[in-house]
């Protein structure tokens, strides 16, 4: 395994953080179990397709793969594969409010008969604009978990909290650290680099463990080159890059200004306010390979000059060592 030798950089020059203006993502993760939000579309079955159903998909569901396919859809969280059910969109209304969307299905998230009472269900449902009950304002987790948000229905305002034996979700009162309320909205993504031709991973040796430096690994089939491009709650365009495995994150010394340091490696580690943790991405205008990664904050350019150490270094466009693409994550039963 070669260790990573590419550019990361940023040029603070406008304001840091943009408005988080939805987008569409292939992981939604809540953080109780770190599994997927997902919608089930429906489809009608006669009793002994529904019986057969039932069957199988309580047999594979044991085992944390959801194969159901219900006749009325449904959402709720399971292991994360790349198929639509697991694509949702973040269509803004106004300022931190926005419908949460599936596009494929057509169906929006809220709550069944609009209600407001405490254990209601979250169920997906025909799209209607402009209804309280289908908008949900997002609270940033400002104590335990940063990364992630509480989801608070517009109408009711109560929070979405999965059910940890069902999977299902319903809505309930706000709890400050309760994981189960609190949801990341991801990319699930391989980082693959132009020069080396291998894919950000953390070392195999260690991969488990806060410490581990990021490495390159030829290995495209491997688990621990999935990582999830968590957004920051509130803004667009920077992420904490999470590894699937290990659940870690990517991070960075700070020097004394509380900058990016200068010679510090890239390893990773558990959610810590006092590393340099944000990371962006920055157009190298190659097709194949079109993007920087930006540590943030950094006054300065950053380039590796061997093993994981950093030396200030002007961005050199024609260095294939700095140029990155984005491949789709595989299935990941974490």
């Amino acid at each position: 395994m070669k260790q990573l030798t590419t550019v990361l950089f940023l040029i603070l020059s406008v304001a840091l953080f943009g408005q988080f203006n939805g987008g569409t993502y292939n992981n939604i993760l809540n953080l109780g179990d770190m599994s997927s939000l997902e919608v089930v579309p429906g489809t009608k079955m006669d009793k002994a397709e529904k019986m057969a159903d039932d069957l199988v998909g309580n047999l594979f569901g044991s085992m944390g793969v959801n194969t159901k396919t219900n006749e009325n859809p449904i959402v709720k969280i399971s292991a994360w594969m790349p198929n639509d059910g697991h694509v949702w969109r973040f269509y803004k209304v106004n300022d931190g409010e926005y419908v949460i969307f599936n596009d494929t299905y057509k169906l929006a998230l809220g709550v069944e008969g609009a209600k407001k009472d405490d254990k209601a269900k979250i169920i997906p449902m025909a799209y209607k604009e402009n209804d309280p009950n289908q908008i949900f304002v997002l609270e940033r987790d400002t104590l335990t978990y940063r990364y992630g948000s509480f989801w608070k229905n517009k109408n009711s305002g109560l929070v979405v909290e999965i059910d940890p034996k069902s999977k299902e979700l319903f809505q309930t009162q706000k709890v400050e650290g309760n994981k189960n309320q609190v949801w990341a909205i991801c990319y699930r993504r391989k980082l693959m680099n132009k020069e080396t031709g291998g894919f950000l991973a953390p070392q195999r040796s260690t991969a488990l463990f806060a410490g581990a430096p990021i490495e390159f690994t030829p290995d495209a089939k491997s688990i621990y080159t999935n990582w999830d491009m968590v957004s920051l709650p509130g803004s667009t365009g920077w992420y904490y890059m999470m590894n699937v495995m290990s659940k870690k994150f990517m991070v960075m010394e700070k020097d004394e200004n509380g900058r990016a340091k200068v010679g510090s490696p890239i390893v990773q580690g558990p959610y810590n306010r006092d590393k340099v943790m944000l990371f962006g991405l920055n157009s190298t205008n190659d097709e194949e390979y079109p993007y920087f990664l930006l540590p943030n904050p950094s006054e300065n350019t950053f380039m590796t000059g061997s093993g994981n150490n950093f030396t200030g270094a002007p961005v050199d466009s024609t260095n294939a060592g700095q140029h990155w693409k984005l491949v789709n994550g595989t299935f990941s039963l974490f």
